[in-house]
């Protein structure tokens, strides 16, 4: 908050989210709660998905977006379809990790490199501050899920035969070896 306050006080409705009685910024420590959060929360759990889509907190969500200049419509939100797919998981240092799968990309870019950053156990290269190599191999193994993300199927198959571009598979544990037996080649 402490970094974001210029942000956060340029509509009246965010600062008073974040925001004390008095108008400072909540401090560390200091108690923060969301009430009208809880209370969006509390409607949808007993109107459903419509309150947020054709609901008062639609009308608003599109008032508040067309006050900044932006241009949805309470029929873009009302013609709206969730796409729900199966959340992706992984293991990092024997903690499960989960993301939102398709149409994100972002999540499951992440867990590929936790994934390759569990098999290259930088720890034992130093402090990637301190170590050129460990350094090397944290942006090599960050870096190589875009990679995979950004060249079509054939090259890929060329370069690392193997290595699964489906995208459920991409976050699986053999994958993650397979792409790192091929990066240290």
């Amino acid at each position: 908050i402490r970094g974001k306050t210029e942000v956060l006080s340029r509509l009246p409705a965010t600062r008073a989210v974040f925001a004390n009685k008095e108008g400072q910024f909540v401090a560390h420590g200091e108690l923060f709660r969301q009430i009208a959060l809880a209370k969006t929360l509390r409607r949808v759990a007993t109107e459903g998905a419509a309150h947020m889509y054709t609901g008062d907190w639609a009308q608003a969500f599109v008032d508040a977006v067309r006050g900044e200049g932006g241009k949805i419509t309470a029929e873009d939100l009302a013609r709206y379809n969730v796409v729900w797919s199966k959340p992706l998981r992984t293991t990092y240092r024997n903690r499960e990790i989960c993301t939102i799968a398709a149409p994100m990309i972002g999540g499951r870019l992440l867990l590929e490199s936790l994934n390759l950053l569990e098999l290259a156990d930088l720890a034992r290269l130093g402090h990637y501050s301190e170590s050129a190599e460990a350094c090397y191999w944290l942006i090599q193994c960050t870096r190589m899920p875009y990679m995979l993300e950004s060249r079509n199927w054939l090259q890929m198959q060329l370069l690392l035969p193997g290595v699964s571009l489906n995208p459920t598979k991409r976050v699986s544990k053999e994958n993650a070896r397979q792409v790192w037996k091929r990066m240290q080649q």
